[in-house]
């Protein structure tokens, strides 16, 4: 046997999964791999099911605010992202916007597997909200894929272009009108050192205890390509809202359930995934997203509290295919829209 075939004889799995770019121990890795291959995992449906497209969760005495939702706004691949009225007009009357950036803005050489944007997403997001009232999570496994210094000028960035940024160490959360604390972590990261974004397990210090505000968390959390969220993940969900008063999470790349949990006197809204917004993976089964949005006000049972009150979501599309070059025009890439159905919840 050569040199070179010991060498890499005595190399186990877990040394060269660990060397790869990947936040999972190698078994989910490989899942993921099958995952990919076979398209999204179909395990664990029913246990909880999807909200009408539009309903009330809660009586409010009055709306205070209008939030909206969106999933991972991936690496478009050097296409323009265009914006169909559909989704413009959803989020119309919202006052802020909440998305996960997944990757950072950055013209760097991409390493592998890392996703980046460049200044143009900017553009292409404010055709959905202005961008003072969009606001931002950079707290996802792609976060790291730069190194630090990269990543803290992708959030000067988009900070100097009026978006709001949380989910770094500096700046955990959002607060917005001083009613309203959004919180972002990720549960996962591809460098497993990555100490610049909040992460899971520290997000409980993050809660806001003044009177009256309401707590979002907007976590990068469960399983890739995967329709139904794990038990455990179900569970921890259930756990969390006994301290925050809803959740919108993200990761999936497929959408997932939207649901309410009962919690007192209060229904809390907890979605598991928005699925991709935008994306320039080929594939069909990332180009379905999610988007929601949500009242928020006092509750008539306990006027002093705020609660969501009606909410509202759609399924989203990736229309257009990646298979020309931009023309001069700029009349190329692809278009997100609003969508009645998703070929992999047909009944919903």
């Amino acid at each position: 046997m050569s040199l070179f075939s010991k060498t890499i004889a005595n190399i186990s799995l877990n040394e060269i999964t660990a060397s790869l770019p990947n936040p999972y121990p190698y078994r989910e890795l490989l899942f993921l791999t099958i995952k990919n291959i076979l398209g999204p995992l179909k395990l664990n449906r029913d246990i909880v099911s999807f909200l009408p497209k539009k309903t009330v969760l809660n009586n409010i005495l009055r709306v205070e605010h209008r939030l909206g939702f969106l999933g991972d706004i991936m690496d478009t691949h050097g296409y323009p992202f265009h914006v169909d009225p559909s989704i413009q007009e959803f989020f119309l009357d919202t006052d802020l916007v909440i998305g996960n950036l997944e990757g950072i803005i950055t013209h760097l050489p991409k390493p592998l597997f890392a996703l980046s944007h460049t200044e143009k997403i900017i553009e292409a997001l404010s055709r959905i909200q202005s961008p003072e009232q969009i606001a931002l999570c950079v707290s996802n496994n792609h976060s790291s894929d730069f190194g630090h210094k990269a990543f803290q000028d992708s959030v000067n960035i988009l900070s100097n272009n009026g978006l709001k940024i949380f989910g770094t160490k500096k700046s955990p959360s959002y607060m917005h009108t001083q009613r309203i604390n959004i919180v972002g972590a990720s549960m996962w990261s591809n460098k497993k050192n990555c100490s610049y974004i909040t992460r899971f397990d520290e997000t409980g210090q993050h809660l806001s205890k003044k009177p009256g505000c309401f707590n979002i968390f907007f976590p990068h959390w469960g399983y890739e390509i995967e329709l139904w969220p794990r038990p455990e993940i179900i569970r921890l969900g259930y756990s969390l809202l006994d301290d925050w008063d809803m959740i919108f999470g993200h990761h999936s790349h497929v959408p997932q359930p939207i649901t309410a949990v009962p919690k007192g006197h209060t229904n809390k809204l907890l979605a598991y995934s928005g699925g991709d917004l935008v994306t320039g993976i080929r594939f069909q089964k990332y180009r379905y997203g999610m988007i929601a949005k949500c009242t928020i006000g006092p509750i008539e049972t306990s006027p002093e509290s705020l609660a969501v009150g009606s909410v509202e979501w759609m399924f989203t599309h990736v229309e257009q295919c990646l298979s020309s070059k931009p023309n001069k025009r700029g009349q190329s890439g692809f278009m997100v829209k609003t969508t009645p159905s998703c070929r992999y919840f047909r009944s919903i």
